[in-house]
């Protein structure tokens, strides 16, 4: 019963995703996910502890519910930012050419893509052809701080003053 609770409240989850997304479109997917995984868990933890108490059952329950977040957050996460992946979503959607693959899949492409998704996500702003970080990403900025210092993870970008743009993206004046 246990395990039956677990399951059916990620998959419940998973549709909770698909509701918000499409109810709160500028909701990234991830965020989503975690709003919705985070009612369910707490549903799911509010139903082990009236059924079981605080038992081992209970806590395999969590266990495994979180278990099925996170393989969903990663698979979700590396399949949408995998190359090969986008390459075949692409062909379900038309044929492509091999000059269409080497410019969508370029260096410049695929930064020119991350900066549109930056964008779009409200992380950055572009402002007479030069971006910048909006407070928004200021805030992104200070989570991964505070994470990185946490985790004692080293800061690979230290003493890096700017980011300094391929002339390709200097001249890219249409953001």
């Amino acid at each position: 019963m246990w395990l039956l609770l677990s399951c059916g409240l990620f998959l419940l989850s998973v549709a909770g995703q698909s509701v918000l997304r499409r109810v709160m479109p500028n909701v990234g997917t991830v965020l989503a996910f975690l709003i919705s995984g985070l009612t369910s868990a707490c549903i799911l933890t509010t139903l082990l502890v009236f059924f079981y108490g605080i038992d081992t059952r209970s806590i395999a329950a969590l266990l495994v519910y979180v278990l099925q977040c996170e393989l969903y957050i990663f698979l979700f996460t590396m399949i949408s930012s995998s190359v090969s992946a986008s390459i075949l979503i692409g062909l379900r959607r038309r044929a492509m050419t091999q000059t269409e693959f080497s410019t969508m899949y370029s260096g410049r492409g695929m930064v020119e893509k991350r900066l549109d998704n930056l964008l779009s996500a409200g992380l950055l702003r572009c402002d007479f052809a030069k971006y910048s970080v909006t407070p928004k990403g200021l805030r992104l900025l200070r989570l991964f701080r505070g994470l990185r210092s946490f985790f004692r993870h080293r800061d690979r970008y230290a003493g890096v003053s700017k980011i300094t743009w391929s002339k390709d993206l200097q001249n890219r004046g249409d953001c």
